[in-house]
Protein backbone atom coordinates (compact mmCIF):
# COMPACT_ATOMS: atom_id res chain seq x y z
CA UNK A 1 0.00 0.00 0.00
CA UNK A 2 2.86 2.37 0.86
CA UNK A 3 4.43 1.68 -2.52
CA UNK A 4 1.12 2.47 -4.20
CA UNK A 5 0.84 5.74 -2.34
CA UNK A 6 4.40 6.61 -3.23
CA UNK A 7 3.87 6.14 -6.93
CA UNK A 8 0.49 7.89 -7.11
CA UNK A 9 1.88 11.47 -7.14
CA UNK A 10 4.36 10.49 -9.88
CA UNK A 11 1.56 9.11 -12.05
CA UNK A 12 -0.54 12.20 -11.45
CA UNK A 13 2.35 14.47 -12.36
CA UNK A 14 3.12 12.51 -15.53
CA UNK A 15 -0.55 12.69 -16.58
CA UNK A 16 -0.62 16.42 -15.95
CA UNK A 17 2.63 16.90 -17.89
CA UNK A 18 1.23 14.84 -20.76
CA UNK A 19 -1.93 16.93 -20.98
CA UNK A 20 0.07 20.16 -20.88
CA UNK A 21 2.46 18.83 -23.52
CA UNK A 22 -0.46 17.85 -25.78
CA UNK A 23 -2.04 21.27 -25.41
CA UNK A 24 1.15 23.07 -26.44
CA UNK A 25 1.79 20.53 -29.19
CA UNK A 26 -1.64 21.24 -30.69
CA UNK A 27 -1.06 24.99 -30.21
CA UNK A 28 2.23 24.76 -32.13
CA UNK A 29 0.62 22.88 -35.04
CA UNK A 30 -2.34 25.26 -35.10
CA UNK A 31 -0.08 28.32 -35.08
CA UNK A 32 2.06 27.14 -37.99
CA UNK A 33 -0.86 25.61 -39.91
CA UNK A 34 -3.25 28.55 -39.73
CA UNK A 35 -0.47 31.08 -40.45
CA UNK A 36 0.52 29.15 -43.58
CA UNK A 37 -3.10 28.76 -44.69
CA UNK A 38 -3.83 32.44 -44.12
CA UNK A 39 -0.83 33.60 -46.15
CA UNK A 40 -1.68 31.17 -48.96
CA UNK A 41 -5.24 32.46 -49.20
CA UNK A 42 -3.96 36.03 -49.13
CA UNK A 43 -1.65 35.18 -52.03
CA UNK A 44 -4.61 33.69 -53.89
CA UNK A 45 -6.65 36.87 -53.49
CA UNK A 46 -3.82 39.20 -54.54
CA UNK A 47 -2.04 37.34 -57.34
CA UNK A 48 -4.97 35.70 -59.17
CA UNK A 49 -5.89 32.10 -60.08
CA UNK A 50 -3.29 31.55 -62.85
CA UNK A 51 -0.29 32.51 -60.71
CA UNK A 52 -1.75 30.86 -57.62
CA UNK A 53 -2.19 27.65 -59.62
CA UNK A 54 1.54 27.60 -60.39
CA UNK A 55 2.30 28.13 -56.70
CA UNK A 56 -0.20 25.40 -55.73
CA UNK A 57 1.67 22.90 -57.93
CA UNK A 58 5.02 23.92 -56.41
CA UNK A 59 3.65 23.60 -52.87
CA UNK A 60 2.02 20.25 -53.58
CA UNK A 61 5.35 18.88 -54.80
CA UNK A 62 7.06 20.23 -51.68
CA UNK A 63 4.45 18.59 -49.41
CA UNK A 64 4.76 15.23 -51.16
CA UNK A 65 8.55 15.18 -51.00
CA UNK A 66 8.58 16.55 -47.45
CA UNK A 67 6.77 13.40 -46.36
CA UNK A 68 9.26 11.28 -48.30
CA UNK A 69 12.18 13.16 -46.73
CA UNK A 70 10.79 12.85 -43.20
CA UNK A 71 9.92 9.19 -43.86
CA UNK A 72 8.63 8.57 -40.37
CA UNK A 73 11.95 9.48 -38.74
CA UNK A 74 10.28 11.91 -36.33
CA UNK A 75 8.12 9.13 -34.86
CA UNK A 76 11.13 6.86 -34.41
CA UNK A 77 13.13 9.77 -32.98
CA UNK A 78 10.51 10.39 -30.27
CA UNK A 79 10.68 6.74 -29.27
CA UNK A 80 14.49 6.70 -29.15
CA UNK A 81 14.73 9.98 -27.27
CA UNK A 82 12.16 8.78 -24.71
CA UNK A 83 13.96 5.48 -24.12
CA UNK A 84 17.52 6.82 -24.17
CA UNK A 85 19.46 8.20 -21.24
CA UNK A 86 19.46 11.98 -20.85
CA UNK A 87 23.21 12.17 -21.48
CA UNK A 88 22.82 10.36 -24.81
CA UNK A 89 20.06 12.56 -26.22
CA UNK A 90 22.27 15.36 -27.66
CA UNK A 91 24.37 12.79 -29.54
CA UNK A 92 21.24 11.08 -30.85
CA UNK A 93 19.85 14.47 -31.88
CA UNK A 94 22.98 15.15 -33.93
CA UNK A 95 22.59 11.77 -35.69
CA UNK A 96 18.95 12.46 -36.49
CA UNK A 97 19.76 15.92 -37.87
CA UNK A 98 22.34 14.52 -40.29
CA UNK A 99 19.96 11.76 -41.43
CA UNK A 100 17.15 14.23 -42.04
CA UNK A 101 19.39 16.67 -43.92
CA UNK A 102 20.64 13.86 -46.15
CA UNK A 103 17.07 12.78 -46.91
CA UNK A 104 16.05 16.40 -47.56
CA UNK A 105 18.94 16.87 -50.02
CA UNK A 106 18.07 13.72 -51.99
CA UNK A 107 14.33 14.52 -52.06
CA UNK A 108 14.97 18.15 -53.05
CA UNK A 109 16.98 17.03 -56.08
CA UNK A 110 14.36 14.44 -57.08
CA UNK A 111 11.53 16.96 -56.65
CA UNK A 112 13.22 19.34 -59.08
CA UNK A 113 13.59 16.52 -61.63
CA UNK A 114 9.90 15.64 -61.26
CA UNK A 115 8.93 19.30 -61.65
CA UNK A 116 10.91 19.50 -64.89
CA UNK A 117 9.08 16.36 -66.07
CA UNK A 118 5.69 17.95 -65.32
CA UNK A 119 6.25 21.46 -66.67
CA UNK A 120 8.84 23.63 -68.42
CA UNK A 121 7.27 26.87 -67.22
CA UNK A 122 10.08 28.96 -65.78
CA UNK A 123 7.97 30.64 -63.08
CA UNK A 124 6.58 27.34 -61.82
CA UNK A 125 10.06 25.78 -61.69
CA UNK A 126 11.50 28.75 -59.76
CA UNK A 127 8.58 28.63 -57.32
CA UNK A 128 9.17 24.89 -56.87
CA UNK A 129 12.89 25.39 -56.25
CA UNK A 130 12.16 28.13 -53.70
CA UNK A 131 9.33 26.34 -51.87
CA UNK A 132 11.45 23.14 -51.86
CA UNK A 133 13.96 24.79 -49.53
CA UNK A 134 11.36 24.09 -46.86
CA UNK A 135 12.42 20.42 -47.05
CA UNK A 136 15.62 21.37 -45.20
CA UNK A 137 14.11 23.89 -42.76
CA UNK A 138 11.06 21.78 -41.88
CA UNK A 139 13.20 18.68 -41.31
CA UNK A 140 15.46 20.59 -38.93
CA UNK A 141 12.46 21.92 -36.99
CA UNK A 142 10.99 18.41 -36.96
CA UNK A 143 14.13 16.97 -35.38
CA UNK A 144 14.00 19.44 -32.49
CA UNK A 145 10.23 19.10 -32.12
CA UNK A 146 10.72 15.35 -31.66
CA UNK A 147 13.40 16.09 -29.07
CA UNK A 148 11.06 18.31 -27.03
CA UNK A 149 8.02 16.09 -27.60
CA UNK A 150 9.78 13.00 -26.26
CA UNK A 151 10.46 14.75 -22.94
CA UNK A 152 6.98 16.33 -22.68
CA UNK A 153 8.58 19.77 -23.08
CA UNK A 154 6.53 21.27 -25.92
CA UNK A 155 5.67 24.10 -23.56
CA UNK A 156 9.30 25.25 -23.94
CA UNK A 157 9.21 24.89 -27.73
CA UNK A 158 5.94 26.78 -28.30
CA UNK A 159 7.33 30.33 -27.77
CA UNK A 160 9.87 29.74 -30.55
CA UNK A 161 7.12 28.65 -32.97
CA UNK A 162 4.90 31.58 -31.98
CA UNK A 163 7.75 34.08 -32.41
CA UNK A 164 8.93 32.71 -35.77
CA UNK A 165 5.46 32.56 -37.32
CA UNK A 166 4.48 35.97 -35.97
CA UNK A 167 7.43 37.37 -37.92
CA UNK A 168 6.37 35.29 -40.92
CA UNK A 169 2.82 36.65 -40.96
CA UNK A 170 3.98 40.26 -40.59
CA UNK A 171 6.74 40.05 -43.23
CA UNK A 172 4.74 37.97 -45.72
CA UNK A 173 1.68 40.19 -45.25
CA UNK A 174 3.71 43.32 -45.91
CA UNK A 175 5.33 41.73 -48.97
CA UNK A 176 1.95 40.70 -50.40
CA UNK A 177 0.24 44.06 -49.81
CA UNK A 178 3.18 45.91 -51.40
CA UNK A 179 2.96 43.59 -54.46
CA UNK A 180 6.46 42.20 -53.96
CA UNK A 181 7.64 39.41 -56.28
CA UNK A 182 5.93 36.14 -55.37
CA UNK A 183 9.32 34.43 -55.18
CA UNK A 184 10.20 36.64 -52.20
CA UNK A 185 6.92 35.85 -50.44
CA UNK A 186 7.46 32.09 -50.93
CA UNK A 187 11.06 32.31 -49.69
CA UNK A 188 9.88 33.78 -46.38
CA UNK A 189 8.46 30.43 -45.19
CA UNK A 190 11.75 28.46 -45.21
CA UNK A 191 13.48 31.53 -43.76
CA UNK A 192 10.90 31.57 -40.94
CA UNK A 193 11.42 27.84 -40.35
CA UNK A 194 15.22 28.29 -40.22
CA UNK A 195 14.63 31.05 -37.66
CA UNK A 196 12.42 28.70 -35.65
CA UNK A 197 15.15 26.05 -35.84
CA UNK A 198 17.69 28.54 -34.49
CA UNK A 199 15.45 29.44 -31.56
CA UNK A 200 14.82 25.78 -30.70
CA UNK A 201 18.50 24.87 -31.02
CA UNK A 202 19.49 27.72 -28.71
CA UNK A 203 17.72 25.97 -25.81
CA UNK A 204 19.58 22.66 -26.25
CA UNK A 205 23.12 22.46 -24.91
CA UNK A 206 26.02 20.06 -25.49
CA UNK A 207 25.06 19.04 -29.04
CA UNK A 208 28.20 17.40 -30.46
CA UNK A 209 29.66 18.33 -33.84
CA UNK A 210 27.27 17.21 -36.55
CA UNK A 211 28.88 14.47 -38.65
CA UNK A 212 27.31 11.97 -41.00
CA UNK A 213 26.95 8.53 -39.40
CA UNK A 214 26.15 5.96 -42.10
CA UNK A 215 25.28 3.14 -39.65
CA UNK A 216 22.94 5.31 -37.56
CA UNK A 217 21.25 6.67 -40.70
CA UNK A 218 20.60 3.19 -42.12
CA UNK A 219 19.25 2.06 -38.76
CA UNK A 220 16.85 5.03 -38.59
CA UNK A 221 15.52 4.56 -42.12
CA UNK A 222 15.12 0.80 -41.67
CA UNK A 223 13.03 1.26 -38.52
CA UNK A 224 10.95 4.11 -39.99
CA UNK A 225 10.25 2.37 -43.32
CA UNK A 226 6.65 1.22 -42.56
CA UNK A 227 5.64 4.64 -41.21
CA UNK A 228 7.29 6.45 -44.11
CA UNK A 229 5.56 4.34 -46.74
CA UNK A 230 2.13 4.78 -45.17
CA UNK A 231 2.58 8.53 -44.72
CA UNK A 232 3.77 8.88 -48.33
CA UNK A 233 0.72 7.00 -49.62
CA UNK A 234 -1.62 9.24 -47.65
CA UNK A 235 0.06 12.41 -48.90
CA UNK A 236 0.02 11.14 -52.49
CA UNK A 237 -3.73 10.69 -52.52
CA UNK A 238 -4.14 14.11 -50.88
CA UNK A 239 -2.02 15.89 -53.51
CA UNK A 240 -2.04 13.80 -56.71
CA UNK A 241 -5.12 15.64 -57.99
CA UNK A 242 -3.14 18.93 -58.04
CA UNK A 243 -0.57 17.49 -60.42
CA UNK A 244 -3.22 15.99 -62.71
CA UNK A 245 -5.28 19.21 -62.80
CA UNK A 246 -2.15 21.13 -63.80
CA UNK A 247 -1.34 18.64 -66.55
CA UNK A 248 -4.85 18.21 -67.97
CA UNK A 249 -6.60 21.53 -67.29
CA UNK A 250 -3.89 24.15 -66.64
CA UNK A 251 -2.57 26.45 -63.92
CA UNK A 252 -5.63 28.75 -63.77
CA UNK A 253 -7.93 25.78 -63.11
CA UNK A 254 -5.53 24.52 -60.44
CA UNK A 255 -5.61 27.97 -58.86
CA UNK A 256 -9.39 27.72 -58.50
CA UNK A 257 -9.25 24.18 -57.12
CA UNK A 258 -6.38 25.03 -54.76
CA UNK A 259 -8.35 27.97 -53.36
CA UNK A 260 -11.20 25.59 -52.56
CA UNK A 261 -9.20 22.90 -50.79
CA UNK A 262 -6.94 25.42 -48.97
CA UNK A 263 -10.08 26.99 -47.48
CA UNK A 264 -11.38 23.57 -46.40
CA UNK A 265 -8.23 21.83 -45.13
CA UNK A 266 -7.39 23.91 -42.02
CA UNK A 267 -10.65 22.71 -40.44
CA UNK A 268 -9.18 19.18 -40.29
CA UNK A 269 -6.72 20.28 -37.61
CA UNK A 270 -9.56 20.08 -35.07
CA UNK A 271 -10.53 16.40 -35.59
CA UNK A 272 -6.83 15.49 -35.86
CA UNK A 273 -6.19 17.02 -32.42
CA UNK A 274 -9.17 15.23 -30.83
CA UNK A 275 -8.25 11.92 -32.53
CA UNK A 276 -4.90 11.89 -30.70
CA UNK A 277 -6.76 12.02 -27.38
CA UNK A 278 -9.11 9.28 -28.60
CA UNK A 279 -6.14 7.11 -29.58
CA UNK A 280 -4.61 7.58 -26.13
CA UNK A 281 -7.88 6.79 -24.31
CA UNK A 282 -8.62 3.64 -26.32
CA UNK A 283 -5.02 2.43 -26.07
CA UNK A 284 -4.72 2.88 -22.32
CA UNK A 285 -8.19 2.08 -20.96
CA UNK A 286 -9.72 -0.62 -23.12
CA UNK A 287 -8.60 -4.15 -23.77
CA UNK A 288 -9.80 -6.51 -26.50
CA UNK A 289 -12.60 -7.90 -24.29
CA UNK A 290 -14.03 -4.54 -23.23
CA UNK A 291 -17.79 -4.11 -23.81
CA UNK A 292 -18.51 -2.43 -27.13
CA UNK A 293 -20.95 -0.07 -25.40
CA UNK A 294 -18.15 1.38 -23.26
CA UNK A 295 -15.90 1.84 -26.29
CA UNK A 296 -18.65 3.62 -28.23
CA UNK A 297 -19.25 5.92 -25.26
CA UNK A 298 -15.53 6.72 -25.10
CA UNK A 299 -15.47 7.54 -28.81
CA UNK A 300 -18.51 9.79 -28.48
CA UNK A 301 -17.15 11.67 -25.46
CA UNK A 302 -13.73 12.15 -27.08
CA UNK A 303 -14.87 13.17 -30.58
CA UNK A 304 -18.25 14.92 -30.35
CA UNK A 305 -16.75 18.47 -30.24
CA UNK A 306 -14.82 17.69 -33.44
CA UNK A 307 -17.98 16.52 -35.23
CA UNK A 308 -19.97 19.55 -34.10
CA UNK A 309 -17.17 21.81 -35.37
CA UNK A 310 -16.87 20.02 -38.73
CA UNK A 311 -20.64 19.96 -39.36
CA UNK A 312 -20.86 23.69 -38.58
CA UNK A 313 -17.81 24.48 -40.74
CA UNK A 314 -19.17 22.41 -43.64
CA UNK A 315 -22.56 24.10 -43.35
CA UNK A 316 -21.00 27.57 -43.42
CA UNK A 317 -18.89 26.70 -46.48
CA UNK A 318 -21.76 25.04 -48.37
CA UNK A 319 -24.21 27.91 -47.85
CA UNK A 320 -21.81 30.83 -47.52
CA UNK A 321 -18.90 29.74 -49.71
CA UNK A 322 -19.91 31.97 -52.59
CA UNK A 323 -19.81 35.05 -50.36
CA UNK A 324 -16.40 33.98 -49.07
CA UNK A 325 -14.98 33.46 -52.56
CA UNK A 326 -16.11 36.94 -53.63
CA UNK A 327 -13.54 38.34 -51.21
CA UNK A 328 -10.84 36.60 -53.26
CA UNK A 329 -12.10 38.25 -56.46
CA UNK A 330 -14.71 37.49 -59.09
CA UNK A 331 -12.25 35.14 -60.82
CA UNK A 332 -12.57 32.67 -57.93
CA UNK A 333 -16.37 32.22 -58.07
CA UNK A 334 -15.80 29.25 -60.39
CA UNK A 335 -14.39 27.38 -57.36
CA UNK A 336 -17.77 27.38 -55.56
CA UNK A 337 -18.97 23.98 -56.91
CA UNK A 338 -15.64 22.47 -55.83
CA UNK A 339 -15.88 24.10 -52.41
CA UNK A 340 -19.35 22.60 -51.83
CA UNK A 341 -18.21 19.07 -52.65
CA UNK A 342 -15.01 19.37 -50.59
CA UNK A 343 -17.04 20.71 -47.64
CA UNK A 344 -19.05 17.47 -47.58
CA UNK A 345 -15.79 15.51 -47.90
CA UNK A 346 -14.75 17.17 -44.62
CA UNK A 347 -17.27 14.99 -42.79
CA UNK A 348 -15.99 11.81 -44.46
CA UNK A 349 -12.42 12.69 -43.55
CA UNK A 350 -13.40 13.29 -39.92
CA UNK A 351 -15.05 9.87 -39.78
CA UNK A 352 -11.93 8.33 -41.37
CA UNK A 353 -9.64 10.05 -38.85
CA UNK A 354 -11.77 8.57 -36.05
CA UNK A 355 -11.74 5.07 -37.56
CA UNK A 356 -7.97 5.17 -38.07
CA UNK A 357 -7.50 6.04 -34.39
CA UNK A 358 -9.68 3.08 -33.40
CA UNK A 359 -7.76 0.62 -35.60
CA UNK A 360 -4.39 1.93 -34.40
CA UNK A 361 -5.48 1.64 -30.77
CA UNK A 362 -6.22 -2.05 -31.45
CA UNK A 363 -2.73 -2.54 -32.90
CA UNK A 364 -4.12 -3.33 -36.37
CA UNK A 365 -1.37 -1.53 -38.28
CA UNK A 366 -1.26 -4.02 -41.15
CA UNK A 367 -4.97 -3.44 -41.79
CA UNK A 368 -4.46 0.33 -41.83
CA UNK A 369 -1.58 -0.08 -44.29
CA UNK A 370 -3.68 -2.24 -46.65
CA UNK A 371 -6.59 0.19 -46.54
CA UNK A 372 -4.25 3.10 -47.22
CA UNK A 373 -2.77 1.32 -50.25
CA UNK A 374 -6.18 0.51 -51.73
CA UNK A 375 -7.37 4.07 -51.05
CA UNK A 376 -4.41 5.44 -53.00
CA UNK A 377 -5.24 3.08 -55.87
CA UNK A 378 -8.89 4.18 -55.86
CA UNK A 379 -7.79 7.83 -55.88
CA UNK A 380 -5.44 7.31 -58.84
CA UNK A 381 -8.12 5.55 -60.91
CA UNK A 382 -10.84 8.10 -60.02
CA UNK A 383 -8.58 11.08 -60.74
CA UNK A 384 -7.49 9.75 -64.15
CA UNK A 385 -11.10 8.98 -65.08
CA UNK A 386 -12.74 12.19 -63.89
CA UNK A 387 -10.23 15.06 -64.18
CA UNK A 388 -9.61 14.95 -67.98
CA UNK A 389 -13.38 14.93 -68.64
CA UNK A 390 -14.79 17.10 -65.85
CA UNK A 391 -11.86 19.31 -64.79
CA UNK A 392 -11.75 20.62 -61.23
CA UNK A 393 -15.24 19.33 -60.42
CA UNK A 394 -14.04 15.89 -61.46
CA UNK A 395 -11.13 16.26 -59.04
CA UNK A 396 -13.55 17.16 -56.23
CA UNK A 397 -15.74 14.14 -56.96
CA UNK A 398 -12.63 11.94 -57.11
CA UNK A 399 -11.79 13.13 -53.57
CA UNK A 400 -15.41 12.41 -52.56
CA UNK A 401 -15.24 8.86 -53.92
CA UNK A 402 -11.81 8.23 -52.41
CA UNK A 403 -12.84 9.24 -48.90
CA UNK A 404 -16.13 7.35 -49.22
CA UNK A 405 -14.21 4.18 -50.13
CA UNK A 406 -11.79 4.78 -47.27
CA UNK A 407 -14.70 5.14 -44.84
CA UNK A 408 -16.46 1.97 -46.05
CA UNK A 409 -13.23 -0.07 -45.88
CA UNK A 410 -12.42 1.13 -42.36
CA UNK A 411 -15.98 0.60 -41.08
CA UNK A 412 -15.86 -2.97 -42.37
CA UNK A 413 -12.48 -3.49 -40.72
CA UNK A 414 -13.58 -2.01 -37.37
CA UNK A 415 -16.77 -4.07 -37.24
CA UNK A 416 -14.96 -7.24 -38.34
CA UNK A 417 -14.17 -8.72 -34.93
CA UNK A 418 -10.80 -10.43 -34.60
CA UNK A 419 -8.76 -11.23 -31.55
CA UNK A 420 -5.24 -10.12 -32.36
CA UNK A 421 -2.08 -9.88 -30.40
CA UNK A 422 -1.19 -6.18 -30.41
CA UNK A 423 1.97 -5.30 -32.28
CA UNK A 424 4.82 -3.32 -30.82
CA UNK A 425 3.54 0.26 -31.13
CA UNK A 426 6.40 1.45 -33.34
CA UNK A 427 3.97 2.33 -36.11
CA UNK A 428 1.97 4.53 -33.80
CA UNK A 429 -0.78 6.81 -35.01
CA UNK A 430 -0.17 7.32 -38.71
CA UNK A 431 -2.25 10.41 -39.25
CA UNK A 432 -0.81 12.70 -41.91
CA UNK A 433 -2.11 16.23 -41.93
CA UNK A 434 -1.11 18.15 -45.04
CA UNK A 435 0.73 21.24 -44.10
CA UNK A 436 -0.33 24.52 -45.73
CA UNK A 437 3.10 25.72 -46.80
Amino acid sequence: MNASLATAPDTKEITKAGMTNSAFGVASRATSGFCRAGILLLIASRYGPAVFGKLALAISMTEIFRIFSEFGIDTIAIRRFARGAAAERPRLLAQIITSKLLAAGVCYFISLLVMVGITRDRTTLLLGATAGLSLFSANLVGAFSSYYQSQLRMREAFPATLTAFSFYVVLAGLAIFTHSPLMLVVALLPLCEFFNFGLLKHKVHDIPEIRFDFTATVSLFRESLPIGLMAAMVMLYFRLDNILIYKFVGSAALGLYAAGFRIVEPALMVPHAFSISLFTILSSRFEGGSPRRHIVQAIFHAMWPAYVFIICAAGVLVFGGQILLRHFGAGYLGAYPVLRVLSVVLFFRTVNITLTSILNSQGRYAAVAKITATTLLVNIVAAFLLIPSFGIQGAAWAAFGTELWNMIAQIFCVTYERRMKPEEPVYGLVCVEPECD
